[in-house]
């Protein structure tokens, strides 16, 4: 009896001793990326003097939670053909840049609108995936700097998030023809005077016009937060006619 007593107090304390100390495994998507070294939320903030998209930009559900074909952000300018050559805007990087930071981008040129319908608009796209399709699902929303400059008088601004199945082919799955393309997620945006405005963004804020397809889920949530093509900076002069200016920056974007 004696002997026994030893051994189940042995086998007693051990347990004590162990309890907490055995290998833990971390629940499947339980996993939060790191926001400082490297940083896995910010998108691009223009600070090494280029606009390339941070190559360690978490994303979900690819090889090591990284993005793959790490992009760039870039002006768009959609109506460039004779006879009605729409749209002129270049993008540079340009210092001070927002919240203290030494550079941020700039967006400057003019668009004409002839009032026929045609909208055309200067776009500046920030492609995580290269234009592919980027899995955003791990974040609940976005932050940015944006400023206008002083002599921006366009007559809509807006920022917006297209998807896979809201844009037209052949960079989307939408077609064209419809004329139920581009009604994206997204927000109106204001003239700053030339101040800088911090934008913080939660996805489900972001709402349709009406005029697209339907998606299920109906909001920017589940699976359409893993068909996100870009986000997307665009100003244009909203069918009215005649020729605006554009200025404006982006600076400090960042997914929380």
């Amino acid at each position: 009896m004696k002997s026994n007593f030893k051994f189940l107090v042995l086998a007693a304390t051990c347990a004590l001793f162990c309890v907490g100390c055995e290998p833990k495994t971390v629940p499947v998507g339980a996993y939060q990326a790191p926001g400082t070294t490297p940083d896995r939320t910010t998108v691009a903030n223009f600070n090494d003097d280029t606009a390339n998209i941070n190559p360690f930009l978490f994303e979900s559900g690819v090889p090591g939670d990284t993005v793959t074909f790490h992009g760039a952000v870039t002006v768009v300018n959609n109506f460039t053909a004779p006879p009605k050559a729409d749209e002129f805007a270049v993008m540079t990087i340009e210092g001070p840049g927002a919240n203290n930071s030494p550079l941020a981008c700039h967006v400057s040129g003019a668009v004409t609108d002839y009032g026929d319908g045609v909208y055309p608009a200067i776009d500046l796209q920030a492609q995580m995936e290269g234009g592919k399709r980027y899995n955003m699902s791990f974040f609940t929303g976005v932050n940015f700097y944006f400023k206008t400059g002083v002599d921006d008088n366009v007559k809509k601004r807006v920022f917006q998030i297209p998807l896979f199945e809201t844009q037209a082919v052949p960079t989307g799955n939408c077609d064209n023809s419809t004329n139920r393309c581009y009604d994206h997620f997204g927000t109106a945006l204001s003239a700053t005077n030339g101040s800088w405005q911090k934008l913080s963004l939660k996805f489900s804020s972001l709402t349709r016009q009406g005029f697209g397809f339907p998606l299920t889920p109906t909001d920017l949530s589940g699976f359409n937060l893993t068909q996100v093509l870009w986000l997307l900076w665009e100003e244009g002069n909203a069918n009215a006619a005649g020729t605006a200016t554009v200025d404006f920056w982006v600076d400090e974007i960042q997914f929380f």
